[in-house]
């Protein structure tokens, strides 16, 4: 194993994805999209947050990352938002 290829992970998230390295993308007939890489993209080229808490997918890796990762569960989307609220997001 190499220390460098490993990430902190919430348990949710690691627990959603798995494996994976993709999925497939339904807004691009069904291709195959890699999940998004925080080591080599930058998030605000991939994802838009809303004020409302709501995390907007802008490209294909986004998109599959998101859906996957469930970031805009009900219960994830309040939570931001409270943060968001108290400047701590």
């Amino acid at each position: 194993m190499q220390v460098e290829n490993l990430a902190l992970a919430c348990p949710f998230c690691n627990e959603q994805k798995g494996t994976d390295i993709g999925t497939l993308d339904f807004e691009t007939d069904g291709e195959f999209a890699r999940f998004f890489n925080p080591r080599t993209q930058i998030w605000t080229e991939h994802f838009q947050i809303e004020t409302d808490g709501e995390i907007i997918p802008l490209t294909a890796e986004a998109r599959v990352t998101a859906r996957i990762l469930r970031f805009n569960d009900e219960a994830r989307i309040e939570e931001r938002r409270e943060l968001i609220e108290a400047g701590l997001y």
